[in-house]
């Protein structure tokens, strides 16, 4: 059920301000996992090999763009929990992908930055709103 000020889900009501934000993030996690999967292999030809091979390289960008449209999916189900589990999955998989760029290649990985200040966002946004835990 929708209002124009918030919109109902199974565990409370979160403002819609928040629940656009969390659409926004979950838009920006799958558009990496598309551009990793169209543009990745362009920008880093050697990539696949320094991850393990290409089913590793393309495992994380599939992954990326259909974790993002399951997140969609489960904000417009009022999925929260749900929502928040996956975008967690996101925060530790792009913190273990920036901790081996830095050791091992010496390098920032900006796209994985992303996806984790992007996830932790989305996990704030969908969190419960002040106040709600009383009633």
């Amino acid at each position: 059920m929708a209002t124009t000020e918030s919109t109902t889900v199974a565990i409370g009501t979160i403002p819609r301000s928040r629940t656009i934000l969390s659409y926004c993030c979950a838009t920006l996690l799958t558009y990496l996992g598309l551009v990793h999967e169209v543009v990745g292999s362009r920008l880093y030809p050697d990539g696949a090999a320094k991850l393990g091979g290409p089913l590793v390289w393309h495992s994380l960008g599939v992954g990326a763009l259909l974790g993002g449209v399951l997140i969609m999916w489960c904000i417009a189900g009022g999925r929260r929990v749900a929502a928040v589990v996956i975008a967690a999955a996101f925060v530790l998989v792009t913190a273990g992908i920036m901790i081996w760029a830095a050791m091992v290649e010496r390098d920032f990985h900006f796209f994985a930055f992303t996806g984790l200040l992007t996830a932790a966002v989305l996990i704030a946004a969908q969190a419960r709103p002040a106040g709600a835990a009383s009633r």
